[in-house]
């Protein structure tokens, strides 16, 4: 049975699907979503005028404000309890069982948007939020390891402070003393940068990932790709535990993002973005298949668009295909 849940805010209310995201990608193409939001206004006119009004403006929402597609929205307030009951209604017939929950403002702008291209961008949207929508799966991705994080700490403050303190004795002044001082201290953390490298590729060698958490073998996964090294021994280790697709490619593009696209990791990451979708083709709905497809391009296209804006030289170039 299809879910839903009701969001209200000052501005207006907006519904959306709350059934598992996979269910989504599988089964509700955009002409499926049309049909639901039929369904729901056929049931309205069925039950009276009252409900009616309640339904009038409604429209399919992509994007919508938060949570995942799709959805329905209307920009201005209506009568709470006739609403309720029009959703109880769809509940006993067994159109979708909703529940209510507070909501960030609608877009206020033109008509509610409803081409299948922006409901594939929406859905191109929710795999690169998973991070943020599930985060039992990716909590903590942007951390450190625990132990690295403890190692690297202890390790600055093994030099940062005779550092600090002698150029705290230092007697030059004004601009000289602290440009010198600068560069002291770029020399130090160069020398922590290379210590706990050395032990974070070490570590990222011995560690078992089936014996750490889930948490700390995301972070151990990403710090990974960050550093090129072990990436597919992590990245298979972390992969095995995510059910569905769209988590998998939900990973890689978290997993991208951790090592800008640049790097050993980057070959890796895009053949297996690429295994995603050709697994999806024979599973997902087209508009899943193409929204995966998106994400790929994505992926490719952010370290272009910054090289365009000339931020990007040579060298960096030589370091995205990982022959640096």
């Amino acid at each position: 049975m299809n879910q839903f849940i009701v969001e209200c805010s000052e501005p207006g209310w907006v519904i959306f699907l709350s059934e598992e995201l996979e269910n989504v990608f599988r089964h509700i193409t955009f002409e499926r979503a049309q049909e639901i939001g039929k369904s729901l206004a056929e049931l309205a006119h069925e039950l009276g005028p009252e409900f009616e009004k309640v339904w009038q403006g409604f429209g399919l929402e992509v994007p919508n404000d938060g949570g995942y597609p799709l959805s329905f929205g209307k920009r201005e307030e209506v009568d709470k309890k006739s609403l309720k009951a029009l959703l109880d209604q769809a509940d006993q017939r067994g159109i979708g069982k909703f529940r209510m929950r507070g909501t960030m403002l609608l877009n206020q702008d033109g008509p509610p948007p409803e081409t299948r291209e922006q409901y594939v961008r929406e859905l191109r949207d929710s795999i690169s939020s998973v991070s943020w929508e599930e985060p039992e799966f990716f909590s903590g991705s942007d951390k450190l390891p625990a132990s690295m994080a403890d190692y690297r700490q202890k390790i600055i403050s093994e030099y940062a402070g005779d550092v600090l303190r002698n150029r705290a004795k230092f007697p030059d002044t004004g601009h000289r003393w602290i440009e010198d001082s600068v560069s002291r201290i770029r020399d130090m953390l160069e020398e922590v940068n290379t210590r706990t490298e050395g032990v974070m590729e070490y570590e990222l060698e011995r560690l078992n990932p089936a014996e750490l958490e889930s948490s700390e073998r995301i972070r151990w996964a990403a710090l990974a790709a960050r550093l090129g090294k072990n990436v597919e021994k992590w990245l298979q280790a972390c992969d095995e535990s995510l059910s569905y697709l769209y988590q998998k490619a939900a990973f890689v593009w978290k997993l991208w993002t951790e090592c800008q696209g640049r790097g050993p990791a980057r070959s890796l990451l895009d053949s297996r973005m690429k295994h995603i979708i050709e697994q999806a083709e024979g599973a997902y709905t087209a508009e899943g298949v193409d929204a995966l497809r998106m994400v790929h391009e994505d992926m490719l296209d952010i370290p272009w668009k910054f090289r365009k804006l000339g931020l990007f030289s040579k060298e960096d170039k030589s370091d995205e295909d990982g022959s640096s």
